[in-house]
């Protein structure tokens, strides 16, 4: 809003306050980078776009939409690629053991399917995925 009534300077100071406060949420990242970007500072947007790259390779969630995606389009290696980067990055997170799973079946690597679902059961047997990786296993 700041930058839309040309006050530029007072939106981009509420943009680093409201970076420094936390790293909870990216969105103040985005904009600080959009509003750079508008008045041609691109040394200083290029900054806050590496910041950026940064915290996506630390997130999790990052990892996890890239490993789906990698799934959807029958990418198996790269899905488990991505989707080991994002478990490195988060421990007791059952979502991550149940596409992980279902990666290395696509692959044909049943063992580590098995691994995959025995860790998703130990976190959460009410899993909808433990019922249809078992079926799955057992067809194999």
């Amino acid at each position: 809003m700041y930058a839309q009534q040309g006050l530029s300077a007072a939106a981009e100071r509420l943009l680093r306050h409201a970076v420094a406060l936390g790293r909870s949420n990216d969105a103040p990242l985005y904009a600080l980078r959009h509003l750079l970007l508008a008045q041609h500072r691109d040394a200083e947007a290029a900054a806050v776009t590496a910041e950026l790259e940064k915290r996506q390779d630390e997130d999790p969630y990052h990892w996890l939409g890239f490993g789906l995606d990698h799934l959807r389009h029958q990418r198996d290696a790269r899905a488990i690629d991505a989707l080991n980067r994002a478990l490195a990055l988060a421990s007791g997170f059952a979502e991550i053991h149940r596409y992980l799973a279902f990666a290395y079946l696509c692959s044909g690597q049943v063992g580590a399917a098995s691994e995959q679902l025995a860790a998703l059961t130990a976190l959460d047997s009410a899993d909808p995925g433990v019922v249809i990786l078992e079926r799955k296993l057992a067809l194999r």
